[in-house]
């Protein structure tokens, strides 16, 4: 039995649709064949008779793909081999014709001949003496030749074939990292478990609808699983890392902010521990220094900005003057600021400076990801008490922190202000459910994850004068004596 597979007509500049894995074959030709589904997989021979098809290992290659299920390598096989039309014998199918479903065999055929059904070993190409065809004079003198060009081909085909730098360049040339079935799946995981924390445009936005202690679907059982999808986001995020690095076009901006033991050093510390340091930043904002002071209160962060190709991630940032010296108003009153602009539209205006800045950062090539790990009180007073009792974390505690918990209510107020105030869909906030540290980790690295791979990063492709280079740097090494 012979089955058309796909069909290019000359003049089309694309490839038709063929679908071999399922058993699903198109054409745009007049002919739609399907094959049994439970005979998908049996499939073992390529053949053609259309002159484009001009070397019988290139039909055996594209039988052996789709034997195989590896449809995608079949379809780029024709199109790097420019075919017109290819068959496939499938030993398993008994209907006379082109498949089990012909809308027009005879557009699909050489000569406008079906084939008949034959077992595997009486398989006979055109022209032979047991051709069921009718054939004769120049169409068999036709058919001939163009069978000794195919068997010309397949004892070429069995010499070892030597690539040029240019063919070995393109095969070389990086796919998507790791195996693509896992890497999608885990971009897919990423996607579902920080999508429902992201605020996107907050108009609307009240924090008391943000349970801190929320981890959506999840329950303490799928602790193991979660900490295994980490690992593997970890791995996906070093990949995408070193793509954005090689690339050298995007940047990324991570935002942390949080009240005091909400987790930000340890969300950092746990998601990016997989990337290569040199392409990563990390900025902690204290109180301003004096030299600091002297300039405008966007001025320390702009300078820590992440170049090209590098992730920044500012614990704390910019955010902090619509915070802590939105709470605590003496601050304002110490950044040297002239006292006719400490009007009350001061807040408005510099939510408005931050809305103008993440646009022009955006509008350039950054990637900006704001997150606000929303601690509870108790949870917070909790670990207070473990970084007293624990000797080993004595050093992370502070006396002020303490004191900053009597403006509970004020900060809260200040965080839902400022994610209506600054939500946008290019600078989005997560607001990351942080009682829990497990689960808090995963939406920062599906977030992350999600946000990287919506850029479409690739490694860069070499030009013809690189490969050039190539080719005369390896034949000046290979010249060297010994």
């Amino acid at each position: 039995m012979v089955s058309a597979v796909m069909c290019r007509r000359p003049g089309q500049n694309r490839l038709h649709d063929a679908i071999v894995g399922t058993a699903q074959l198109r054409t745009e030709g007049g002919v739609a064949c399907r094959l049994p589904e439970r005979h998908a997989h049996d499939v073992w021979f390529g053949y053609g008779f259309n002159p484009g098809l001009r070397r019988l290992a290139d039909a055996r290659a594209i039988g052996s793909f789709a034997a195989r299920g590896q449809e995608r390598h079949a379809s780029l096989w024709f199109k790097r081999r420019g075919m017109g039309m290819a068959v496939l014998e499938h030993p398993a199918c008994e209907t006379t014709g082109h498949g089990q479903h012909v809308a027009d065999p005879a557009a699909a055929v050489d000569g406008g001949h079906a084939w008949r059904s034959r077992p595997p070993g009486d398989f006979e190409p055109p022209g032979s003496r047991n051709d069921p065809r009718p054939c004769g004079g120049r169409a068999q003198a036709a058919t001939a030749c163009r069978l000794r060009r195919a068997r010309r081909g397949a004892m070429a085909a069995t010499r070892p074939r030597r690539l040029s730098l240019q063919q070995a360049a393109h095969r070389a040339r990086p796919t998507p990292p790791r195996d693509t079935m896992e890497f999608d799946q885990v971009c897919q995981l990423a996607r579902r478990i920080s999508r429902p924390h992201r605020i996107a445009r907050g108009a609307k936005f009240r924090l008391r609808d943000h349970d801190p202690a929320d981890t959506g679907p999840l329950g303490d059982e799928h602790k193991p699983a979660v900490k295994e999808a980490l690992e593997a986001g970890r791995d996906a995020l070093a990949q995408l890392q070193d793509m954005l690095y090689a690339q050298d076009r995007w940047s990324v901006l991570l935002v942390f902010q949080a009240m005091d033991a909400a987790g930000k050093d340890g969300a950092i510390k746990h998601v990016m521990s997989g990337v290569n340091p040199q392409g990563c930043q990390v900025y902690s904002f204290k109180a301003p220094s004096a030299e600091e002071l002297d300039h405008d209160w966007m001025w320390r962060c702009v300078r820590a900005l992440p170049e090209r190709g590098r992730i920044g991630i500012f614990n704390r940032s910019y955010y902090e003057e619509v915070l802590v010296v939105k709470v605590h108003r003496g601050i304002l009153d110490a950044q040297k600021i002239p006292p006719v602009l400490l009007h009350e539209r001061v807040w408005d205006e510099r939510y408005r400076d931050i809305r103008g800045f993440e646009r022009h950062l955006a509008a350039n090539g950054t990637l900006i990801l704001k997150f606000f790990l929303n601690v509870s009180k108790d949870e917070q007073k909790r670990r207070f008490l473990e970084r007293i009792e624990q000797p080993e974390k004595n050093w992370k505690f502070s006396a002020a922190d303490v004191k900053e918990r009597a403006h509970w209510t004020d900060y809260q107020n200040a965080y839902q202000s400022m994610i209506r105030e600054t939500s946008a869909p290019h600078a989005p906030w997560y607001v990351v459910p942080a009682d829990n540290k497990w689960y808090t980790r995963a939406v920062v690295a599906g977030a992350i994850i999600d946000g990287l791979s919506s850029l479409g990063l690739h490694y860069p492709k070499v030009a013809r004068a690189q490969l050039a280079e190539l080719a005369a740097a390896k034949k000046a090494l290979l010249a060297e004596k010994r």
